[in-house]
């Protein structure tokens, strides 16, 4: 394997799978009641927060008794509104005859319907399913439910690579402010899409550039925030509302989910055609 980097990262997944917990419909040996105290967030040997663990959108105040229904919503849209992005006229043009195709509208182009990996910000503002971190010193790896993907991100204040090929997740790299982790990506494949948390979205061009902001004020809450900077297709940088995410805590295991025979869009689809093998 060429890339030591992709290797620490499916050594730091493996170990995940066999220590940390994670999120959606199976449960592991967990205990009922109360929601957990409020604690200091843990801390890496360098001091800085360790956002390791797996985390579920929304602030869930029992994490052991989750309604089959409940919105996992990161923010309170009455509290703190969403602002929608200000699109480029051809932009918005063209998302309006996306959106027209069919009666689910945008929800049916999200490239993981057919398959294909998300983008980098939707799993953590565009998808309702659980996330894992791992983390150590030098790098952060993210694991997800949907569609069994991983984003790699050094930590360590390096610059991004002088030649780089466009990538679904792009390049990421990042640095701390305190006790705030800065990922900066760029080199955005621009068939990935660009979700927000309504699910619906939008494409990127190839200058769009992501600043994304992460914190862990106490040991049960991460909130993450994402600048998204594209001047071919927005008129102003996209600035999401803080999204906040409840630590697991050990009382669930991550599900593997993988998109075959195109059967999720099938599903959505309005002529609801059998999936054939």
């Amino acid at each position: 394997m060429k890339n030591p980097y992709i290797l620490t990262t499916l050594i730091l997944a493996a170990a995940s799978c066999a220590i940390l917990p994670t999120a959606r419909a199976q449960k592991a040996d967990a205990g009922k009641g109360s929601p957990a105290k409020s604690e200091p967030a843990p801390r890496l040997p360098d001091g800085h927060p360790d956002f390791s663990g797996v985390w579920y959108p929304g602030v869930i105040k029992d994490i052991d008794h989750i309604p089959p229904n409940e919105n996992h919503r990161g923010y309170d849209p009455k509290v703190t509104p969403q602002e929608k992005p200000s699109f480029q006229p051809w932009a918005a043009a063209k998302i309006k005859l996306m959106g027209a195709t069919s009666d689910n509208h945008l929800e049916l182009l999200v490239p993981n319907l057919e398959c294909m990996p998300r983008g980098a910000l939707s799993y953590f503002i565009g998808s309702g399913y659980a996330i894992q971190l791992v983390q150590n010193v030098r790098e952060l790896a993210l694991l997800t439910e949907s569609d069994t993907t991983w984003r790699y991100i050094p930590t360590d204040g390096r610059p991004h690579p002088k030649y780089m090929d466009p990538q679904w997740n792009g390049n990421s790299v990042a640095r701390w402010e305190g006790d705030t982790l800065v990922v900066d990506t760029v080199s955005l494949d621009t068939r990935a899409w660009i979700g927000y948390p309504d699910y619906l979205g939008w494409f990127p061009s190839d200058e769009v550039h992501y600043t994304e902001r992460i914190s862990r004020p106490e040991a049960n809450t991460l909130v993450y925030q994402a600048t998204v900077e594209d001047p071919k297709v927005l008129t102003k940088p996209w600035v999401s509302v803080p999204r906040k995410f409840t630590w697991a805590r050990g009382k669930w295991i991550n599900e593997r989910y993988n998109c075959t025979n195109m059967s999720d869009y099938q599903q959505l689809s309005p002529d609801k055609k059998p999936v054939t093998a």
